[in-house]
C-alpha cells in the first residue's frame, strides 16, 4: 500500500508525459527539467526546515490549521514555485503549452521527494489518508499550480487575476481537506479529495491550450 505514497506521483507525471507526446512515435521524458526539481527539492529543504521550526504544532483550532498549512503545503508550494523561477526562469508567455508541460514536470521532480518525505516521516503511523489522500492531494497541487501559474502569465485579460487568486487560495483549500480527516469526518474528507482531484484534472485539461 505505501507504494501508491512513492509512486502514484511520479507514474503519474509519466501518464502527462504521454499523453503531451501522444502524436510521436516515442515517448520522451524531460529527464533534466525532472532531474532539476529533485536537486530544487534539497536546496530547498534547509530552508523548509528552518521555516517550519517556527510553527510548532498546536492542538487549537486555528494552530492546528495554521501548522497544517504551513508544514504540509504552503512552504512546499512557496519553495518548489521560487525554485522553478531560479532553475527555468519566468515562463515565456509566448509559449504557453511548452511552459505547461515543463512546469509540471519541474514540480512533479519536487514533489516526489516530497512524497519521500511524507514515507519516512509517517513510517511508523501509516494511514488511510497518508497513504492514499495525500498522494491525490499533492498531484492536484502540482497540476492546479502548474495550470494557474502560467495562465496568470500568459493571460493578459484581468482574468488573469482570478488564476493568481487560485493560486494564493489552493494551499489554504487543501488545507481545510486535511483538518476535516484529523477531525474524523473521514466521508467529507474523503470526498473533497476525490472532487479536487477531478476539479484538478479537468481544469488542467480545458485550459493547457486556452
Amino acid at each position: 500500500m505505501s507504494l501508491f505514497l512513492l509512486l502514484a506521483l511520479p507514474l503519474f507525471s509519466l501518464s502527462i508525459t504521454t499523453y503531451y507526446n501522444r502524436d510521436r512515435f516515442a515517448i520522451t521524458l524531460p529527464l533534466l527539467t525532472f532531474l532539476k526539481g529533485i536537486i530544487c527539492f534539497f536546496i530547498a529543504l534547509l530552508f523548509y526546515l528552518i521555516i517550519r521550526s517556527f510553527f510548532p504544532v498546536s492542538y487549537t483550532a486555528g494552530g492546528l490549521f495554521l501548522y497544517r498549512l504551513v508544514n504540509d503545503h504552503l512552504l512546499y508550494l512557496i519553495l518548489s514555485l521560487g525554485g522553478l523561477f531560479l532553475f527555468k526562469g519566468i515562463p515565456d508567455a509566448y509559449n504557453q503549452k511548452e511552459n505547461i508541460f515543463e512546469t509540471f514536470v519541474f514540480l512533479s521532480g519536487f514533489y516526489t521527494m516530497v512524497a519521500f518525505v511524507d514515507f519516512v516521516e509517517n513510517f511508523n503511523k501509516f494511514d488511510i489518508f497518508i497513504l492514499f489522500f495525500l498522494p491525490l492531494l499533492r498531484i492536484s497541487t502540482i497540476l492546479c499550480a502548474t495550470i494557474f501559474l502560467v495562465q496568470f502569465i500568459n493571460d493578459s485579460t484581468y482574468l488573469r487575476f482570478a488564476f493568481l487568486a487560485g493560486l494564493i487560495l489552493l494551499p489554504f483549500i487543501i488545507t481545510f481537506t486535511t483538518i476535516f480527516f484529523l477531525h474524523k469526518l473521514i466521508f467529507i474528507a474523503l470526498a473533497s479529495v476525490l472532487i479536487l482531484f477531478a476539479a484538478s484534472v479537468f481544469l488542467f485539461y480545458i485550459l493547457k491550450d486556452r
